[in-house]
């Protein structure tokens, strides 16, 4: 779902099929809501399988400290 904001991507999670998605590669710093506020809602999700997708968190930051 590359190029979606997080919301619609939520929203997305709830619309497909359990088996479309093996594994979320998530941006941490995203506008909206950040990946750890999406991934909280996708644990919420109805649906067992949908819920407990393997998510692995990552972020583009390549600014100096």
């Amino acid at each position: 779902m590359n190029g979606f904001d997080a919301t619609d991507a939520v929203e997305r999670m709830n619309e497909v099929d359990a088996d479309r998605y093996d594994l979320i590669f998530m941006d941490i710093q995203m506008s909206k809501m950040d990946g750890y506020m999406t991934t909280r809602e996708i644990r919420t999700l109805k649906n067992n399988k949908k819920a407990n997708i393997p998510i692995v968190a990552m972020t583009a930051n390549v600014l100096k400290n």
